[in-house]
């Protein structure tokens, strides 16, 4: 499970970001797909605009290396514990330009693959919509994943959060996952960092709200810690207007979240 340590709003200017969001149409809409692009190239398909089509996603070309920001290198190996002003404003300049919630999250992700233990899709999400139900265009992910906890938000909601990394664990050093494994072992909570998108779907009987985030840096201490069965923290920009989401719920599911809420000055 996670929990929010600290949330603010972020206004990001995008001038100097290699990532973008992007749309394509399918299914007589003029926009139906959503993409997460680097350097203008599909990354993640993050699903389509429908709220009652299941959540998907898929691992594309784009995603071959994730977005380093060496500039902060040292300061999320140490690990974050605060969202202060100077630091939050050097991590949105890689968003694109948009408004967002940043968020500092501790997390103890758990590594998920197709059809095993604790998979979203062949569990809870087989069970709301069915094996194949005609809004149903993705049942299994094209990439390995990490769960990240689920919470209630009402009585048939649900709050289901998920880490998907950039490219998949067996392309890692194996050196460095050590290296943050024994960081780990003694106490510490290196940061990684991503974006995020809401995606509320639902059925007549169920709601999942899908937290996504797609992991930019810190591939190493994400597989470290789902090895060592450890937390650490993940600083992650959730994106508003970019997922099937309304401002409204997106603030709701922050304060499922909790922590505190800070205002950027």
């Amino acid at each position: 499970m996670s929990s929010l340590i600290q949330s603010l709003s972020v206004d990001a200017a995008g001038n100097a970001s290699r990532l973008d969001f992007s749309t394509t149409g399918g299914v007589n809409w003029p926009e139906w797909y959503r993409f997460l692009t680097i350097d203008g190239q599909p990354a993640y398909l993050i699903g389509n605009v429908c709220n009652t089509c299941t959540f998907f996603f898929e691992r594309k070309e784009g995603a071959k290396g994730g977005l380093g920001v060496e500039a902060l290198a040292e300061t999320l190996e140490a690990g974050v514990s605060e969202l202060a002003a100077g630091l939050t404003e050097q991590m949105a300049a890689a968003m694109p330009s948009g408004r967002y919630d940043a968020l500092l999250l501790r997390v103890e992700p758990q590594a998920t693959i197709h059809g095993g233990p604790g998979d979203y899709f062949t569990s809870e999400q087989l069970k709301a919509w069915g094996p194949c139900g005609a809004w149903n265009p993705k049942n299994e992910p094209a990439a390995p994943y990490y769960r990240a906890g689920v919470r209630p938000v009402a009585s048939t909601e649900q709050l289901f959060e998920f880490i998907m990394p950039m490219f998949p664990p067996g392309d890692l050093a194996p050196s460095r996952i050590d290296h943050y494994r024994a960081l780990i072992e003694d106490g510490q909570e290196p940061t990684a960092l991503a974006i995020s998108v809401l995606d509320v779907k639902y059925t007549d009987e169920e709601t999942h709200w899908c937290l996504a985030h797609y992991l930019l840096d810190g591939h190493h201490k994400v597989e470290a810690a789902a090895r060592n069965g450890r937390p650490i923290t993940l600083v992650s920009f959730l994106a508003h207007e970019k997922g099937t989401s309304s401002s409204d719920q997106i603030a709701k599911a922050l304060s499922i979240l909790g922590g505190r809420r800070t205002l950027l000055t």
